[in-house]
This record gives structure tokens, sequence and C-alpha cells, in this order.
């Protein structure tokens, strides 16, 4: 589980996890240095990652991967 003031910065797309747990596409310009250490090179505990895994999946295919429309 993420906690509750992560998991908001991943609702609001202010950084990524990938499929395979990795956290990427930091928002610099929009986090405070704190997060932006906390996150920078961050990855899922494997046990987190097997309970979410398909929700990632999900996701990082329906949302992310969708060509943009410009």
């Amino acid at each position: 589980m993420l906690r509750a003031d992560i998991l908001q910065l991943y609702d609001a797309d202010l950084f990524k996890i990938d499929p395979a747990g990795n956290v990427v596409d930091v928002d610099m310009d929009n986090l405070s240095d704190n997060y932006i250490t906390l996150l920078l090179d961050a990855k899922l505990e494997p046990s987190t990652l097997n309970r979410v895994k398909k929700c990632l999946e999900y996701k990082w295919h329906s949302i992310y991967e969708k060509p943009s429309l410009n």
C-alpha cells in the first residue's frame, strides 16, 4: 500500500508506476524536493507489486500508452 499522501500524488499523475513497479516520470516541477528525493529511483516492494500488478498494468496500458489526440 502507498501512504495516503503518496497515493494522492499518484492519482494526480505527479509520478507514474510502471507495470514492473518502478516509479517513473516524476514531475520535478510540481513536487517538493522531499517528495522528489523519496520518489526518484523508487520501486514497489515485491509483496506490494504482487497485490497491485494488474491495476498498474491496466492504468499503464489504458491511460499512459494511449496515443495523443493532438
